[in-house]
């Protein structure tokens, strides 16, 4: 995984470290910026976010937390959402 700033023409598919703003659009923490995301940022002026990109191998928050939940079960610890 990289993380920091990274130009907005590369920022499609990265995950943002922080919430962004766009007018009426409020992109959140952890959002994952689209093809249409990029272009209205693009478009609002912004040219940098602060924002992880994962390496081909690199596992999603929400993947990595159910992976850690799934190994508690045996603990007679329930996982729900």
């Amino acid at each position: 995984m990289k993380f920091g700033p990274i130009t907005i023409d590369t920022a499609e598919g990265a995950v943002l470290a922080h919430a962004t703003t766009v007018g009426e659009r409020r992109f959140r923490k952890a959002h994952r910026l689209s093809a249409d995301d990029v272009s209205l940022l693009k478009a609002a002026g912004i040219s940098e976010v602060v924002a992880a990109v994962l390496a081909p191998d690199d596992l999603s928050e929400d993947a990595a937390a159910e992976k850690i939940a799934e190994s508690m079960i045996h603990r007679n610890i329930e996982a729900k959402p």
